[in-house]
């Protein structure tokens, strides 16, 4: 695992703090860990060209990488990985997949609120009219109508098609926006069928689902 900061230690993984390396040389930990014949490299946050460009070299030599990227959805982090100057059909041929996270406060099962959509508001939000969704309530038991998260993921797993996608959003970041939003593993999806379920509220969905 190389991480900008370990902050916490564990027994399971070799954890190589990358601000401890010679002069933040990232290439001389990257060497480090390939001579531990590593099946699998944890990177907690890609931050330059130079780590993404060694993890695909990494993935083309048969190992599994697992990176984080920090950005808001899977668009703006292909985008944020394409403003490195990578090699884009490198990235579209050895991506497994992308799996984006987003949590949202959990409603409290024993006091939220069913409301049904008007035809508008259905229309809106992508939901068949009548639909009951929820919104929060008030009770003794939770805060102010909420207890703890609801985590919904987007899961775009490699195919022909996102590595052409990736491949052409090189020269042009808007292609990027024709990434389908309505398939299965899809987050947008996921937090329909969490929202029906009566786990996140249609309030804090919204933004989401316009």
């Amino acid at each position: 695992s190389l991480e900008h900061r370990v902050q916490f230690r564990s027994e399971l993984l070799v954890q190589l703090d990358i601000t401890t390396g010679e002069d933040g040389n990232f290439a001389a930990l990257w060497e480090t860990s390939l001579a531990m014949s590593p099946d699998t490299i944890f990177l907690d946050d890609i931050q330059t060209s130079e780590e993404v460009t060694s993890l695909l070299e990494g993935a083309a030599a048969g190992i599994t990488v697992i990176a984080q990227v920090r950005a808001p959805g899977t668009i703006t982090a292909l985008g944020k990985l394409l403003d490195l100057k990578i090699d884009a059909g490198a990235l579209g041929r050895n991506l497994l997949g992308v799996v984006s996270r987003r949590a949202y406060r959990r409603l409290c099962p024993e006091c939220r609120k069913a409301k049904i959509l008007s035809a508008e508001e259905a229309q809106a939000f992508g939901f068949d009219t009548g639909v009951t969704v929820y919104v929060a309530g008030s009770c003794d038991t939770c805060h102010g109508g909420y207890v703890g998260e609801r985590m919904v993921f987007d899961v775009r797993a490699h195919s022909p098609e996102l590595a052409d996608l990736i491949k052409a959003a090189s020269a042009d970041r808007e292609v990027l926006q024709s990434l389908p939003r309505d398939l299965p593993t899809s987050l947008t999806l996921a937090l329909r069928e969490a929202v029906v379920a009566g786990d996140i509220a249609i309030d804090d969905a919204a933004r989401r689902l316009c």
